[in-house]
């Protein structure tokens, strides 16, 4: 299985707050996720914000679910470089912070400390926030340039059937 490590750094600093809340989204989206230190040992702001992240992993469950079962018979991972769902699309090749869940799920990490947007591709196909199933289709193969993702919100789009 895929996770990721939070960084060592003191817990009273801006970074530390910063990469956890960032990294906790990340995880949220990985097969396995785990806390080597509770949220709430953090703060209440780091708790809330990291339930956040858990929220976005709750509306995409049953899809990893399937997943699941999918990697047993196939030995797809779960989740996919970008390149993945369409290995046609030179773009994809040069992407390296985001990754995708299975072939429906767009997941684009913020990786720069304090940022509050990021420019995010999404592959060919109909695209929406999954915080917003009922906003907005993006039509892919192209770039958001500088799309929101203030501190409490992971980037995370799911294709739609149009």
């Amino acid at each position: 299985f895929t996770t990721f490590r939070l960084p060592d750094c003191p817990y009273e600093t801006d970074t530390f707050f910063f990469y956890r809340i960032r990294w906790a989204q990340a995880n949220a989206l990985m097969p396995a996720m785990q806390f080597s230190i509770a949220p709430w040992d953090a703060g209440a702001d780091v708790a809330s914000l990291i339930g956040e992240s858990l929220k976005t992993r709750e509306k995409i469950v049953d899809t990893m679910v399937g997943l699941t079962n999918e990697a047993c018979d196939t030995l797809a991972p779960m989740c996919r470089p970008m390149w993945w769902l369409d290995a046609t699309d030179k773009e994809t090749f040069r992407i390296a912070d985001q990754f995708a869940v299975g072939d429906d799920v767009i997941v684009a990490p913020v990786v720069t400390k304090g940022a509050n947007k990021r420019d995010v591709y999404l592959t060919k196909g109909s695209w929406v926030d999954v915080d917003h199933a009922d906003g907005e289709v993006f039509t892919g193969g192209r770039w958001l340039r500088n799309y929101p993702a203030p501190l409490a919100k992971l980037p995370c789009f799911v294709r739609v059937e149009t």
